[in-house]
């Protein structure tokens, strides 16, 4: 998709940060669990290809997930965080 010149933004939501290790861009901040808890505004990284951006994964990702599972709000929680953009 970022080849054929669409803007592409991936969310890596995984407390491993597979896909942000993969793209170079492990351990960068503000990642995806300071967005979604509001703590920071972030602005996508670029990466290498053109038209390609992530929000990076961060290792408390883990709690997040399990936090929001019961508390019942994991899709709400995201669904608000993308709203800003």
């Amino acid at each position: 998709m970022a080849s054929s010149e669409r803007r592409v933004l991936l969310i890596d939501l995984d407390g491993q940060r597979t896909l942000s290790f993969g793209l170079g861009l492990d351990g960068e901040s503000p990642n995806a669990v300071e967005w979604l808890t509001g703590n920071s505004f972030l602005t996508p990284l670029p990466t290498a290809t053109e038209n390609l951006s992530i929000i990076p994964g961060g290792i408390d990702m883990f709690h997040l997930r399990s936090m929001m599972i019961c508390l019942h709000q994991h899709s709400n929680v995201l669904r608000a965080s993308l709203i800003l953009y």
